[in-house]
């Protein structure tokens, strides 16, 4: 998802962003919606297991983790 956004024209391409499959796909919701606020079109509010989540694992060597 943030190659895709960091990869593309904001003047054309805008997210939806779903919380539940954020924290499905391992990432921190909160921290994308307000990295990409500006391409926010709209905010999808939805919950999930917690059991379900992928935790990724720190890498030290890409900054964008998460």
């Amino acid at each position: 998802m943030r190659w895709v956004m960091d990869h593309t024209d904001p003047k054309y391409v805008w997210m939806t962003a779903d919380t539940g499959h954020l924290v499905l796909g391992g990432g921190d919701p909160a921290k994308i919606i307000s990295d990409y606020f500006p391409r926010v079109s709209e905010i999808h509010l939805k919950d999930t297991y917690a059991k379900y989540a992928v935790i990724p694992k720190p890498d030290p060597g890409n900054a964008q983790a998460g």
